[in-house]
This record gives C-alpha cells, structure tokens and sequence, in this order.
C-alpha cells in the first residue's frame, strides 16, 4: 500500500489543476478534428441510440457548459441529465439496479462516492481495454498528453478516470467577517472568536468533510475533530445552503465547501471567497473531476462516445472552460508541480478509504459527532 500522506513543497498554491495536459481555455480552441474522425462510427450508432444519459453531480453552470460543447461536436445526440450530490447519485445506481432497472450511461462525480459506493457493487466498468482515441492508447502520445506521461485512476479496477487532480478548498469565508489574511492555520477553527460561525461537511459521508474529517486526523493532530466539535460547529450536508448561509452572515466559515457552488455565488457578487491554503496543507482530490461508465448502460455507444469525447483534448478543455481551473501544457509536470503549492497534501483515493476503515477513522468520526456512519 502506498503511503498516504504526500509531501509536496512548491512554489504557489491553487485552488485546483487539471492532471490532464489538454489545452488551456484560453489557449488556440482544439482542433475536433482527428477526434471526430476517429469516433464517426461510434457517433452513428450513438445517434441510433437517441440519447445519453448522464448522472451528474457537477454545478448548474458546468453541467450546461459540458454538455453545450458535447451537443455542439455532436448535435444529434441529447445529454439527459440527473443532477444531485455525488454520494446521493451513487446511491440511487444502486438502488435502481438492486431493482433490476439500468438508467445511467456515464456517472461524472468526486472521487470519494465513486469509490466507497458504486465500485462495491460493480456498478462501474473497467475502461482502459476499450479507450479508442490515440491519447488514451498510443503510449508515446500518453506520456506527451497526460501529466507524469500516465493516466490517474481513482481505484484498483481503473473504473473511475480522474481527469483533475489537485488540492481542495479547504475553508471558505465571508470577507466581511473575516479576512483572507486571517487564515493560516487550520487552529483557526478552534478559536473561541468564531464559536458557533462554523459550517462544516460531515465527515462521515463520501466528500470533502469525510476529506478534512481524514486529513486532521492525519496531518493535524487525532483530538482535532473532538476539539472543534466544542467550538460549536454547525455540520450541513446542503452544499448550497451552505455557501448561501455564509453570504448572509450566518457563518465566517465554511469547511470543505462545494467548489462549484461557491464559484456560482463569487461570480454573482457575493461576499464569498475560498480561504487561502493554511500552511499545515490540506487534501488532493480529483474534485468532479471523476467520470466512469456504469455497467449495462442503456445506451452503451452513447456512453462510449460521451466519455471518449470528455477525455479528449476538445472535452478537456470545454470542462476545463467551464470549472475555472487551469489547465496544463502538453507534455509539462513542472507547471502542475509548480502550481500545487507548498503544502502537505493528503491523497486520497481508493487505498486511503481501506487504510481509514482499517484505522477505524470513520467510527472515531461518527462517535465525536454522534452520528451514524454514512449517514446522509
């Protein structure tokens, strides 16, 4: 088993990177050509299908980017979409093929859902023996396109393809409460000043509180959660009334906050900003950048196509558009390992989810906070 704690000392810290080397948005656009050539087979008998059924846990304002740039390559083929929390979707495919019924083609969500709920189940199928583009199977053109020269799988059975890797954001803040400057250190959350002011994610369900419940526990100190739980924290599962009770004051601080949602209320004008990184770090994580293609999809070339297409530098760069996140030169690891920052970073993945149900981490967060485990 790998270690589990990375040590990465860097220049400059960000918000989230792509681990893909697709073009920046910014950048000259893709040329769609050599992928559409290549995939025209696929298309045809996706377009027989009538349609592609993605379950999504990516914001508004992403979904209907991505899906804009697919209909834009491929307008014949309409993207139905299931949107809701990546733990909450993970849940339902298995519920709904416990029941014999098979609804979704391809499932684009966080790292953590996808590997502590759908993945036991089988639910998900192995990609890597059926990738048709050249990027994703001549091995010179990896090593040149993707970051480290190899693709990022979130587990074992390569169902999950990871395509951004990077540090969360840790903390958000509402900026007249509290300044950016004020954030060094995650003691902050320990402080009496800001008792009660706490939002937090629970930590004991798939996503960034089960992140920052892993990362304290590791990196911080093993009374860190017992110690904040007296400060009053406040633990919501909404990742939108989340960020909406801290643009109207009710908290100074959000923990582990949806990236997409606080996007959505920053570019509205709300007093809302991601924290700056505290100098302990915090965790590496694909953010939604997770996609897979969940067995017995109803519309198996539809699905084939939809995820081929998002893999590609064309979709990387339209999901890149849409995120925010910057993206990272052909064939450069410098610029990724400049952009993470120095900070320690905690890596989770499929590895880290067994080792913290061995540790007993998820019983010891269920017992501080009184919950039961997984609970929603």
């Amino acid at each position: 088993m790998k270690k589990l704690v990375v040590l990465v000392f860097l220049l400059v810290a960000v918000m989230l990177v792509a681990v893909a080397c697709g073009p920046a948005a910014s950048g000259p656009a893709a040329s769609p050509g050599s992928s559409q050539d290549i995939l025209a087979p696929v298309a045809k008998a996706a377009a027989a299908e009538g349609k592609v059924v993605l379950y999504a846990a990516s914001g508004a304002q992403v979904r209907s980017a991505m899906i804009e740039a697919f209909n834009k390559a491929y307008p014949n083929i309409p993207v139905e979409v299931v949107s809701d929390r990546g733990s909450v979707l993970a849940l339902k495919i298995n519920t709904e093929r416990g029941a014999g019924m098979y609804f979704p083609d391809v499932y684009q969500n966080s790292d953590s859902p996808a590997v502590n709920i759908p993945i036991p189940k089988n639910a998900l199928v192995p990609r890597e023996p059926q990738f048709v583009l050249p990027e994703l199977t001549n091995p010179d053109l990896i090593k040149k396109t993707w970051y480290q020269g190899k693709f990022f799988w979130v587990d074992k059975g390569h169902t999950t393809f990871g395509m951004q890797l990077g540090p969360d954001i840790g903390m958000a803040i509402n900026t007249d409460l509290i300044k950016p400057a004020d954030i060094t250190s995650w003691n902050i959350l320990l402080d009496p000043k800001w008792k009660g002011q706490i939002i937090v994610n629970n930590p004991t369900v798939p996503g960034g509180g089960e992140s920052f419940g892993m990362f304290t526990t590791m990196v911080m100190r093993p009374d860190f959660l017992s110690k904040l739980i007296g400060n009053q924290p406040v633990l919501l599962d909404d990742p939108r009334l989340q960020v909406d009770w801290l643009a109207h004051g009710k908290a100074a601080i959000v923990v582990a906050p949806n990236q997409d949602t606080l996007s959505e209320f920053i570019k509205v004008g709300a007093h809302v900003a991601p924290a700056p990184s505290p100098k302990e770090g915090t965790w590496m994580a694909v953010g939604l950048g997770a996609v897979s293609i969940v067995d017995k999809a109803p519309h198996p070339n539809a699905a084939m196509l939809f995820y081929e297409w998002l893999c590609s530098p064309l979709g990387l760069a339209a999901f890149e558009a849409a995120t925010g996140y910057g993206a990272i030169a052909p064939g450069s690891g410098t610029r990724l390992s400049k952009a993470l920052g120095g900070m320690t970073l905690v890596y989770r993945n499929e590895e880290v989810v067994i080792k913290v149900s061995e540790t007993g981490l998820d019983k010891k967060f269920s017992e501080i906070l009184g919950v039961t485990p997984g609970a929603e």
